[in-house]
């Protein structure tokens, strides 16, 4: 079938993120020789269409993948594709670039557009940073984002908003057999700080995440300078604010008892998202989903995609379940029923 040679030829292509250029070039001769105008941002990110006034659907996919999967170590038997274990496989999000180069090749497409993004798993960066001529003309376009792990069969219309916030303590060198007490021990104070963040689940709508703690120096000498990195998502964006402004307000104070300066630095990632279940764009995908199968899932999640971008701009959209398991790891899979069953979706959707 073509969406299996075409996938198979896809996780073959290098495509980590920033590092697009290889499938972007597979994928603008493909398209173009079907016929296909497009549009490039100074990013990278593709538009594909035939008439631009024509549009009403536009399908969505993300070009890089995680680093594990540069490249996939691609392994297949008569149901699955998958790998050796010793790469991740990239069917997140190389399954659905299969899937819309097929449709674009067995239908007309006349009425639909292919979006790529670069930069997805780097925190949305391409779709976060497009030029926003390149979706010029589309205003009233509905955008089927299709990125999620799980079988095909659910419509995600509400996602978390995210915020990174990386603190940098600065306290005071100092040797440490001869002269301790001179010191201020940066990475004492941002224990204390990382102590009193929130982890987990802080309430029933958000999640909180300590990513990293950095601070390099020799034990002879009383730490200066210490770095931490902290996540923080949340279902209502004024919540994640106020959880943000009280993490913040605790921090600065207990850096403030112990004499040692701290930098905040916030990051708003992306911002929440909900999509009314009586929508059109839903009750498409819904109607859609259901002539495969017998019911339609519609949920939130507390993962981002490029749906969070494209909403923030005014657009409509909402994402699919693709059919793959175990992304980013050496478990990743996909069903070959399940790339079918993507094929016969995204068909149905424009009919």
């Amino acid at each position: 079938m073509l969406r299996y040679s075409l996938f198979r030829e896809l996780v073959n292509i290098s495509s980590p993120s920033l590092k697009e250029e290889s499938i972007s070039l597979f994928i603008k001769a493909y398209l173009t020789n079907l016929g296909f105008i497009y549009r490039e941002d100074r990013l990278g990110n593709l538009l594909f269409f035939k008439a631009l006034e024509s549009v009403e659907y536009c399908f969505v996919a993300h070009m890089d993948t995680v680093e594990g999967a540069n490249v996939a170590h691609l392994m297949e038997d008569e149901v699955r594709f998958f790998t050796d274990k010793t790469t991740a496989l990239g069917a997140d999000d190389k399954c659905a670039i299969a899937v819309m180069l097929e449709l674009a090749k067995e239908c007309s497409c006349d009425n639909v557009a292919f979006l790529f993004f670069i930069g997805e798993e780097i925190g949305l960066y391409g779709s976060s940073h497009m030029d926003k001529a390149l979706l010029e003309g589309l205003e009233d376009s509905l955008f089927f984002v299709l990125d999620a792990e799980g079988e095909i069969g659910t419509i995600i219309n509400e996602a978390v908003g995210k915020s990174r916030i990386t603190f940098t303590c600065q306290g005071k060198a100092s040797h440490a057999g001869f002269a301790p007490e001179k010191g201020i021990n940066a990475i004492r104070v941002l224990s204390q700080i990382a102590l009193e963040l929130p982890q987990g689940r802080p309430d029933e709508i958000s999640t909180c995440n300590i990513g990293s703690f950095i601070a390099e120096g020799s034990t002879n000498v009383v730490s200066s300078l210490a770095k931490l990195t902290f996540e923080l998502r949340s279902l209502d964006d004024s919540n994640r604010k106020k959880l943000e402004e009280k993490i913040i307000k605790k921090s600065q104070e207990i850096a403030q008892d112990s004499l040692a300066l701290l930098d905040v630095k916030v990051e708003d990632l992306y911002k929440h998202y909900k999509i009314n279940k009586e929508d059109e764009i839903v009750l498409k995908a819904k109607k859609a989903i259901e002539s495969i199968k017998p019911k339609a899932q519609i949920t939130s999640t507390t993962g981002g995609s490029d749906a969070n971008s494209l909403n923030s701009f005014g657009y409509k959209a909402i994402v699919l379940t693709c059919g793959y398991f175990n992304p980013h790891g050496v478990e990743e899979y996909i069903y070959k029923r399940e790339l079918d069953k993507l094929y016969f979706l995204v068909k149905k959707l424009i009919s």
